[in-house]
């Protein structure tokens, strides 16, 4: 799914699929949440600049793992609800012809 093995697992565990993450824009969304948390963390000396050495950090700290995939959640919610947003945004014109037509 991911180019690193330890976040695989976060996604799974965060409820993110390999269907959101074969979009593009998702998966820079999720790096950029990713690297944000990583940048974070690391700024507060909680873990290691590097991907890989912060992946088996955060790993091993479950705190720091429920943090990042509480993150991963929250942009999931908003995939959801952008999705929704637009289905429905869609739908309506559809429906209002529909509402027209038969008067």
């Amino acid at each position: 799914m991911s180019c690193w093995k330890w976040l695989d697992a976060i996604l799974k565990e965060a409820g993110i699929d390999e269907a959101a993450i074969c979009w593009p824009q998702n998966k820079e969304e999720i790096y950029e949440v990713v690297r944000q948390y990583v940048h974070e963390q690391a700024h507060h000396d909680r873990c290691s600049e590097d991907w890989d050495k912060a992946g088996t950090e955060i790993g091993a700290n479950e705190q720091m793992k429920q943090e990042l995939i509480k993150n991963l959640r929250h942009l999931c919610l908003l995939w959801v609800s952008h999705f929704e947003y637009k289905k429905r945004f869609r739908t309506r014109p559809s429906y209002i012809m529909r509402l027209s037509a038969k008067r």
